[in-house]
């Protein structure tokens, strides 16, 4: 899945109040993940990194925000997500500075607003009025349209605790391993 439908997803939850719309958009866009990638795309649009932090601040990013951004949206999820690892995993001397480049050939390979949104969620900064439990129930609903509805409970699969951080994506990886239909491909 292209970063930019994660983007566009975001935007859309964050202009609607309404509970029931967050979910319904979630799990719209979750219909349209390849499963491999559920992991990858509810971290994001829970607003953080499957990695935690990676060792980038606000300094950081500025530093590695290029002055110009792609035409047009190509960045994939997965690359994201690579990166983002690669990036974590940058580690001894002269650590900041690597960290710094990786960031700033990510950035440069997205768009304006892509590069706002990968900036916020590196940050944690992502606000768009959600709470795990709403990721949580749009992957259990499998994108139906009420957007309500829950994982059975007899497939070994419990649902995280809401209000904690994290967990969704770990969730939805488990949830994609049990065979869930919300998370298993038709």
């Amino acid at each position: 899945m292209r970063l930019a439908e994660i983007v566009s997803t975001s935007r859309s939850v964050r202009e609607t109040s309404a509970r029931s719309d967050k979910v319904r958009r979630f799990a719209a866009c979750l219909r349209r993940v390849e499963p491999d990638e559920i992991e990858i795309a509810v971290a994001l649009l829970s607003g953080e990194l499957r990695q935690g932090r990676i060792g980038l601040g606000p300094a950081t990013l500025r530093e590695a925000m290029p002055s110009s951004a792609a035409p047009s949206p190509e960045l994939t999820i997965a690359e994201v997500d690579a990166a983002f690892e690669r990036i974590a995993r940058t580690t001894g001397a002269g650590a900041a500075i690597d960290r710094t480049y990786q960031m700033s050939q990510l950035l440069a390979r997205a768009t304006k607003d892509e590069q706002q949104f990968l900036a916020l969620a590196v940050l944690g900064e992502l606000r768009q009025g959600t709470l795990e439990g709403l990721m949580v129930e749009a992957v259990a609903s499998g994108g139906r349209a009420s957007g309500r509805g829950n994982p059975p409970r007899a497939d070994g699969v419990r649902r995280p605790r809401r209000g904690g951080t994290g967990g969704a994506h770990r969730w939805a990886a488990r949830a994609h391993s049990h065979g869930h239909p919300a998370v298993s491909p038709a």
